[in-house]
């Protein structure tokens, strides 16, 4: 059985305009005051490049609301091409088309899930896209199968072979983000906090990536780089 979800304040992440450290409040049941986890720096120290802040924005805002609601969060990373010869006409109407119908899917089979995708393009005639999805992790912790349902939806949109890459980190094509328990304690309590944060500064480190500035800025006039999943309403 899983811990019941409380309900006190929502965890927020903050980032420190001067040093670029990204951190985590997050109140704990037993504790007046909220446990604060740093993961690390966003920016140049975890990714070695220059990254964009509505795209950094746009996920902390996702993965906090993934790990607010859901005692697991499971993360994937596709990247999503046009096949070779492919002329790309409204490509992002068919990167949306799919991110449509892989969350109408999920949603169907009543899987929280949230996403965060960004368009790239460098030399290449079309564009490519990078994703990070969120999901319930007491659901879904398949990366490999969420790419396999990816990549069938895709090979339907553009009528040829799929073009979907499953992204990996150490060895495994996911991260899994568990929250500490509400009622650990102890050293049982600071394990489950090290894990977690160990876990989340390899998220941070993942997703960092899609926040890079390199290979965007090529777009036709009024073109979106940037594709975000709703947030809930409070």
């Amino acid at each position: 059985m899983l811990d019941p979800i409380p309900k006190p304040s929502a965890p927020a992440w903050e980032i420190s305009q001067e040093s670029g450290i990204l951190t985590l409040a997050f109140p704990h049941a037993r504790e007046e005051a909220s446990l604060l986890y740093q993961i690390g720096e966003w920016t140049n120290a975890m990714a070695n490049y220059e990254c964009r802040s509505d795209i950094v924005q746009a996920i902390q805002q996702r993965l906090q609301c993934m790990i607010d609601r859901y005692c697991r969060t499971y993360l994937v990373r596709l990247d999503i091409r046009f096949p070779h010869g492919y002329v790309a006409m409204n490509a992002n109407e068919k990167f949306s088309e799919l991110m449509k119908q892989l969350k109408e899917y999920y949603t169907y089979h009543q899987v929280a899930t949230q996403y965060v995708g960004v368009r790239e393009q460098n030399t290449s005639e079309n564009p490519h896209y990078h994703v990070a999805l969120l999901f319930d992790g007491s659901k879904v912790d398949n990366g490999w199968a969420v790419g396999e349902k990816a990549a069938g939806i895709w090979q339907v949109i553009v009528g040829l072979g799929a073009g979907v890459h499953r992204c990996e980190f150490a060895g495994k094509y996911g991260i899994k983000i568990v929250r500490p328990k509400f009622k650990a304690v102890g050293l049982d309590l600071q394990t489950q906090q090290a894990a977690f944060r160990a876990a989340c500064h390899e998220a941070m480190t993942w997703l960092s990536y899609l926040a890079k500035t390199a290979t965007k800025g090529c777009a036709p006039p009024n073109a979106r780089e940037l594709f975000c999943s709703r947030l809930p309403v409070r």
